[in-house]
């Protein structure tokens, strides 16, 4: 997706991504993981999932309302949508670690 950022993977790796954190932390809820509270561990997690997908909301707001399927990101989509790339992998190498063998669904 990085190589040959278009339009259509932008808006499907934030579907996706969306999708994803909502079970993330269905499993986390029902694991009991992180505690409870507005600065619990699990509520901590919770923001950042919100980070990373207004990350990747801002590079959707930034294409044309008709989504072409291979049409290119421009300059400043592409910046944005590898700043929200970086945003991901730092999370998951810094917080997802930390439930690893915890949370089981």
């Amino acid at each position: 997706m990085l190589d040959h950022p278009s339009q259509e993977s932008a808006v499907m790796v934030l579907a996706a991504l969306q999708d994803h954190f909502h079970h993330e932390e269905q499993l986390m809820r029902a694991c009991e993981f992180g505690g409870q509270g507005p600065l619990s561990g699990f509520q901590s997690h919770c923001n950042h999932h919100q980070i990373i997908l207004d990350q990747f909301q801002s590079v959707k707001d930034m294409l044309p309302p008709k989504t072409q399927r291979n049409n290119p990101l421009s300059g400043a989509a592409t910046s944005a949508l590898q700043q929200a790339v970086r945003l991901f992998y730092g999370h998951a190498d810094m917080y997802d670690s930390l439930y690893e063998g915890r949370v089981h669904g």
